[in-house]
């Protein structure tokens, strides 16, 4: 399976990061304007706040403290068609660069269930001994199913970001999509920066 897609058998998927995966810093007078107006290291070039509410409809930031003293900040909001069909895009031109790559995505999504439409379980597992797609038209059918399966137009995006004890730095604690089909955070986040 592709690296920019992540399986898994859940609708709400969530990631939990170690805080050197990324390099993230702000500054600001609350949680949520450290957050807002920070940046996430590769990805310098505008800030956090920017990022996320272009990427995304009904934009909201709230922030809390937990029972043990940790300051989390959380973005909510809601896939825009700019957004999804940007992810689909970006899964599907990564596909098209990984040799045989098609043939094992085509396998892994109907093994979970996904984009079966009339194929049977024996066509299934003698296309997965083989390592060939199912059907013939394989990029068709793969196109196809990405764009009705990944982060659907409307679906809910939450993320959790883990304020550093200074207040100075955070960190990407948590990344929930509501989809069946998942893009790797680092996927996810090349999409809201572009």
């Amino acid at each position: 399976m592709s690296a920019f897609l992540r399986k898994h058998s859940m609708r709400n998927f969530q990631l939990l990061l170690a805080s050197a995966s990324l390099a993230l810093s702000g500054c600001g007078d609350s949680p949520v304007a450290t957050v807002k107006d920070g940046t996430i290291g590769k990805f310098s070039g505008t800030t956090v706040g920017r990022a996320f509410g272009a990427s995304f409809s009904d934009a909201t930031w709230s922030s809390r403290q937990t029972p043990k003293g940790e300051v989390v900040v959380s973005f909510t909001g809601k896939v825009t068609r700019v957004t999804h069909d940007a992810m689909a895009k970006s899964i599907l031109d990564q596909l098209n660069t990984e040799p045989f790559s098609r043939a094992t995505v085509a396998i892994e999504l109907l093994s979970q269930g996904l984009c079966r439409g009339a194929l049977t379980d024996q066509k299934i597992q003698i296309a997965a001994v083989n390592s060939v797609a199912p059907f013939s038209g394989d990029a068709k059918y793969i196109a196809s199913c990405v764009e009705r399966e990944v982060m659907p137009i409307g679906s809910a995006v939450r993320v959790d970001f883990s304020i550093n004890a200074r207040g100075n730095t955070f960190e990407i604690k948590r990344f929930e999509v509501d989809s069946t089909l998942l893009p790797t955070l680092d996927g996810f986040l090349a999409v809201v920066y572009q």
